[in-house]
């Protein structure tokens, strides 16, 4: 098992947020299709770092808000997340 500390666990699950949302933006209809390991990282925290769902989730949360407002695209994030299971152990 590898060690990651919950700042960077944070800083990663946001960047992939980032890049879901700068896919929305830069999409036709508003919709960009992200190469479909782009929700690898949920399964890398959980395996390898053996993170928990909520943990990872946990985490997400705390680094987003403290960004920016993130409320208009968070649902459709959180849409994806659910139907990939990517938060499932």
């Amino acid at each position: 098992m590898k060690e990651i500390d919950d700042n960077q666990l944070g800083r990663k699950v946001v960047a992939n947020f980032h890049d879901f949302c700068n896919s929305l933006e830069d999409g036709p209809d508003g919709q960009k299709v992200l190469s479909e390991d782009h929700y690898n990282i949920y399964e890398e925290l959980r395996t390898v770092y053996q993170k928990k769902g909520d943990l990872i989730f946990y985490q997400f949360l705390n680094k987003v808000f403290d960004e920016y407002q993130v409320l208009d695209k968070l649902p459709q994030y959180l849409s994806e997340l659910v139907s990939r299971k990517a938060l499932s152990t």
